[in-house]
């Protein structure tokens, strides 16, 4: 299992392998010359023989070309890879930077806080009837936090209001605020 935690590759056995590559491209070049001249002499069936065995020597490669373009492959992904490394490395730099941002505004918002609670109880002071309406209030702030208490208020109110026919069908609002008001029962039995 520790194998598969290295890396497949790292810088040294890179250029390991192009020097080896290298060395090979010379090879293989002396080769294919040695060959050339003893193509020449040997008949078609050595010549065969002979290309089986350079085979084996580049593994499963066909050619000193096929070689080359892999290496090429490899040299251009290790490329990427580092790119890609760098570009991450950023980006946690980068998100370390907003985290200690976002602990400043934190911190920032918590002392605001503390203001805006003296805010809200002067609102509350100055419109008691808010109470009933506390939740709405602070959830309409949530949603839209550029708006002032009164703002968000009157956004719930708005939200709320409701035309006197239709509310002149509500069996609730009847039995609540019309039949258990004394003054609407005094005035219902002049009339």
């Amino acid at each position: 299992m520790q194998e598969l935690e290295q890396p497949l590759l790292d810088e040294n056995s890179i250029c390991d392998v192009a020097q080896d590559f290298d060395g090979e491209q010379n090879n293989a070049q002396t080769e294919n010359t040695e060959q050339t001249s003893r193509d020449n002499v040997l008949g078609e069936e050595e010549n065969s023989q002979k290309q089986g065995s350079n085979n084996n020597y580049l593994g499963k490669f066909n050619s000193v070309q096929d070689l080359e373009n892999a290496y090429n492959s490899l040299q251009a992904e290790f490329t990427r890879k580092c790119q890609k490394l760098k570009s991450l490395e950023e980006e946690i730099e980068a998100g370390k930077a907003n985290k200690e941002e976002n602990h400043n505004t934190q911190l920032q918002a918590e002392f605001a806080c503390e203001d805006f609670s003296e805010k809200v109880n002067n609102f509350l002071s100055e419109n008691p009837n808010a109470k009933k309406y506390a939740k709405e209030i602070s959830l309409e702030i949530i949603k839209d936090n550029s708006l002032t208490l009164m703002q968000a208020y009157n956004k719930v109110l708005a939200g709320m209001y409701r035309e006197p026919e239709e509310l002149l069908k509500d069996k609730n609002f009847i039995e609540n605020y019309i039949l258990n008001d004394d003054y609407l029962k005094k005035e219902l039995i002049k009339k």
